[in-house]
């Protein structure tokens, strides 16, 4: 039975029951009960290694998918349509980076008026022995929780859409690629070389994209968990002005708070990270790639290869720390 329908059908049992003492041994019966229940579901989310998995590479992935981009593009050169629509994408794909970016900054706000403002004015409402406080307040933290979770869900539908473009961007490459392989005479093996490459690189977006994905869809059920986490000190409102009940209900907000900081604190070291270097990262786009020669676009190839070499070398030694100190 679930705790609130456990909760009100105890309740409503304990209205027809005469004997002082049996209702005080059955609400203690139901203050137990509800205390370990909650208990048991409540993993605070700081101990989520997997969240902290995704953030770590959120950002990273990022930066790999604008320096990947780059590399289909400079690849592509000679392909200016396919080139241009592979532009195209990467114009879209900044502009997901940067409303991301402005995202988890609202996040990051979010949860400091959570922390900061708002459950201070549940406790205040407790003291005060003033319910109506108690839940208003504690309805705007499950609204905010709620349109938070939408959010996410929405994000991760838009990166769902760049992953297309992306996608057929890369059927586009195979497709011309075909039809060089097949063209006779003319056609030098640098062109069918720069067109693999141009797809492999596409193909890493691609992959990429699926890791952002997976990100947002772990965003979706943390801030989810963090609504029903919230939640779950609900079932004390009805007694609030009972103390016994004040007490269980501050040990939930409690815990809420720790919940809210820490999913804060995630969002706000994402944001640190990026705001240095969208602009850097997608500077290809405001300065024409095609006058390049062939020189300067290999130098270009491989000072980006260099560069990603470097972004995986940082990212995954992070990576390992984390899942040690799980195994610990």
């Amino acid at each position: 039975m679930e705790i609130y329908f456990l909760y009100e059908y105890l309740s409503k049992t304990l209205d027809h029951l005469s004997a002082a003492e049996e209702i005080i041994n059955r609400q203690e019966a139901v203050i137990s009960e509800l205390k370990k229940e909650i208990n048991q579901k409540s993993v605070l989310l700081e101990k989520d290694e997997t969240l902290q998995l995704t953030a770590v590479r959120l950002y990273h992935s990022q930066r790999e998918v604008a320096r990947y981009l780059e590399l289909g593009y400079l690849n592509l050169i000679d392909h200016p349509d396919i080139a241009k629509e592979v532009r195209l994408t990467a114009y879209d794909a900044r502009a997901q980076h940067l409303m991301t970016s402005g995202l988890m900054k609202k996040f990051t706000m979010t949860s400091k008026h959570v922390v900061q403002t708002l459950l201070p004015m549940i406790r205040d409402g407790v003291e005060l022995q003033d319910a109506d406080i108690v839940r208003d307040t504690f309805g705007q933290i499950l609204d905010l929780a709620e349109d938070m979770k939408k959010e996410s869900e929405r994000t991760k539908a838009s990166y769902y859409q760049i992953q297309g473009k992306v996608q057929k961007n890369l059927g586009e490459v195979d497709e011309r690629n075909t039809t060089v392989m097949k063209t006779k005479g003319g056609v030098g093996l640098g062109d069918v070389q720069t067109l693999k490459e141009a797809a492999t690189h596409l193909g890493d977006v691609d992959k990429l994209f699926t890791k952002i994905i997976k990100f947002w869809e772990d965003m979706a059920a943390a801030t989810k968990y963090l609504k029903d986490d919230t939640k779950a000190g609900e079932v004390y409102l009805k007694k609030i002005e009972d103390e016994r009940y004040q007490t269980r209900f501050l040990k939930s907000i409690e815990r809420a708070e720790q919940n809210w900081g820490f999913f804060g604190q995630l969002c706000g070291a994402y944001v640190v990270e990026t705001d240095k270097e969208i602009d850097f990262l997608y500077e290809y786009l405001s300065k024409p790639l095609d006058h390049l020669s062939a020189e300067e676009r290999k130098n270009r190839k491989e000072a980006v290869l260099r560069e990603l070499k470097e972004e995986i070398d940082q990212v995954y030694p992070q990576v390992e720390d984390i899942t040690d100190e799980k195994d610990a």
